[in-house]
């Protein structure tokens, strides 16, 4: 990771955001304007982005820290329905995994764009598709800036453990369901991710840890990533969960991590041995099989008793 300066000339018909904060926007050559944005902040280069447009701006705020919105002119009341809630938010991540780790936060919508979203950092950039009037997409919006936390703040040291980005971003969905939408929206979107990651184990069955390198972005990283994170907060609960994951943001913020890095921070906030979980969910392929059966048998007068065996 690096910090960065981005020295953007452009026509001073458009607009050009980046990265980080706007330090200078100045005029050049005629009819151009050298636009200056700095990232103090170690950046991973993938996430480096500078867009240039003619862009309606709007500035939202969540407490102090600006959120800049950049959409075409004409989906500017669309988009003020559907990033309203976008401030909100913030402080339901920050509470569940520490504080917002930049000085902004953004997103610009595009066209052409191959992805639905990217999580650029502290500049998410998002598929003009998802700027329709009706929060349809506001999972996505959630998923990009949860990615602030897990994927831009902490990223994943290697592609081999990618889940740690993806995974942890779409279980962001969930949360926010949970946080703003209560907990029968959480269960909903936990039951949807289950359906999808098990329809995708079917179809093709690998580890999230490590996964076939045509499958980086595969659906079983994204989803069941999320559900491992669900099942592990229902093991150790709440409170060890999120201390754990507020551990794991502190020990390697503005730097790199490993799923045994994640591991280890997650043992040392509950006290327990995690090995027994992450070995079959995380680095072991499709879903544990168990075997069970039960005998039942007198222990003495008036007394049964019934044995299970696992």
């Amino acid at each position: 990771k690096a910090t960065l300066d981005v020295y953007a000339t452009v026509p001073d018909t458009n607009i050009c955001v980046s990265n980080g904060v706007l330090v200078s926007a100045t005029a050049g050559a005629p009819g151009k304007v050298v636009y200056h944005w700095q990232e103090t902040h170690p950046i991973a280069t993938y996430l480096v982005a500078v867009t240039v447009g003619r862009f309606w701006q709007w500035t939202q705020t969540s407490g102090s820290l600006p959120i800049l919105e950049c959409v075409f002119p004409e989906d500017s009341t669309k988009a003020k329905f559907d990033f309203a809630n976008i401030p909100a938010m913030i402080p339901a991540f920050a509470a569940r995994w520490g504080p917002y780790a930049f000085d902004k936060y953004g997103q610009v919508a595009v066209t052409p764009f191959p992805a639905g979203g990217m999580e650029h950092q502290s500049m998410t950039t998002i598929n003009r598709t998802w700027v329709r009037g009706d929060r349809g997409l506001e999972n996505g919006m959630a998923h990009e800036l949860a990615h602030q936390w897990w994927g831009d703040m902490v990223t994943c040291v290697d592609f081999r453990n990618i889940w740690l980005n993806e995974g942890f971003a779409s279980y962001g969905e969930c949360e926010w369901q949970e946080d703003f939408y209560g907990p029968a929206s959480y269960d909903a979107i936990v039951q949807t991710q289950m359906a999808s990651a098990l329809n995708s184990d079917n179809n093709l069955r690998y580890a999230i840890y490590n996964p076939p390198p045509a499958n980086l972005f595969g659906n079983t990283i994204y989803k069941k990533g999320s559900l491992v994170l669900h099942m592990l907060r229902r093991v150790l609960g709440d409170g060890p969960f999120f201390a754990g994951l507020q551990l794991y943001g502190q020990r390697f913020k503005y730097g790199t991590a490993s799923t045994a890095d994640f591991e280890q921070a997650m043992e040392d906030a509950s006290g327990q041995a995690l090995a027994w979980f992450f070995n079959p969910w995380v680095y072991d392929k499709g879903l544990p099989t168990y075997n069970w059966g039960w005998a039942s048998g007198s222990s003495g007068p008036g007394q049964s008793r019934v044995m299970v065996g696992i």
